[in-house]
């Protein structure tokens, strides 16, 4: 008689039943139909090729979870990311970003002069933390090579900072300060707290739901337009005498009239 086969737990679709027809037992045979020296060839190659294909696509789409499901792995891989993964190497990264960012919110409230101490010491301490943002990057780099590193958004924003950073201090060694772009590189210095949403998952659930909430946001947001777009058009005919000029001379300069009375 045929036999129904369930896949086990062991794969990835417990749900997944393969009639195999060709596969019969007798009624009197105690030995299970699931044991795999029961299966036939071509039922085990099923299975394989079945999990194989589900190992794959989790790697692709998803990520995969551990640099142990990868196929091949590099030297001390595994170590390092789970170093790299610890509690407390996750606690020391971000007390480190934290340093940073005071760092930087004093040297912008000194606001020290070019050859002072102070400046030196300030981009001693830039240099300083840049290097340790770069090393712990090529770490966890290393650590999560390929699939599991490059498929995490926040691992891309992380890489984009600090190479960024990493470039501008460059430039800056080089005295290419004239080069277009350059002050917009130090700006993206001020980003580096932001790393920190990558180590704190109560603030990861509050960005991904804020990302989340702005389609709802946006259709607001374009009403509110529409209702301020009446009420600019309203004011350019009701407010036409000139000594209303900078306020109500135009569609735009009303626009910003009802936008400085919305916000105060």
């Amino acid at each position: 008689m045929a036999v129904a086969v369930r896949a086990t737990s062991h794969f990835r679709r417990p749900s997944l039943l393969l009639q195999a027809d060709s596969w019969s037992v007798d009624d009197e045979d105690t030995a299970s139909p699931d044991s795999p020296d029961r299966m036939p060839e071509r039922v085990k190659q099923y299975f394989a090729s079945r999990q194989r294909v589900t190992e794959v696509t989790r790697m692709h789409v998803q990520g995969a979870l551990h640099p142990d499901q990868l196929p091949e792995k590099l030297p001390w891989q595994l170590y390092l990311y789970d170093l790299v993964q610890h509690p407390m190497a996750q606690f020391g990264t971000a007390a480190l970003i934290f340093t940073n960012f005071f760092a930087s919110a004093a040297e912008q409230q000194m606001l020290p002069e070019e050859g002072t101490a102070a400046s030196a010491l300030f981009y001693f301490l830039d240099l300083l933390f840049n290097g340790l943002f770069t090393v712990e990057l090529a770490v966890h780099l290393y650590a999560g090579w390929f699939f599991p590193f490059f498929t995490d958004p926040w691992n891309w924003f992380d890489l984009v900072v600090v190479a960024t950073s990493d470039i501008s201090l460059v430039l800056e060694a080089a005295n290419v300060d004239a080069l277009p772009g350059l002050s917009v590189l130090r700006l993206f210095r001020a980003f580096r707290v932001f790393r920190l949403v990558k180590r704190v998952k109560s603030l990861q659930v509050i960005i991904i739901g804020i990302l989340r909430a702005l389609p709802g946001v946006a259709s607001a947001f374009v009403l509110l337009l529409m209702v301020m777009g009446i009420w600019s058009i309203l004011g350019v005919n009701l407010f036409s005498d000139p000594k209303w000029e900078d306020k109500y001379g135009g569609f735009f300069k009303s626009m910003i009239t009802q936008f400085q009375v919305m916000t105060g």
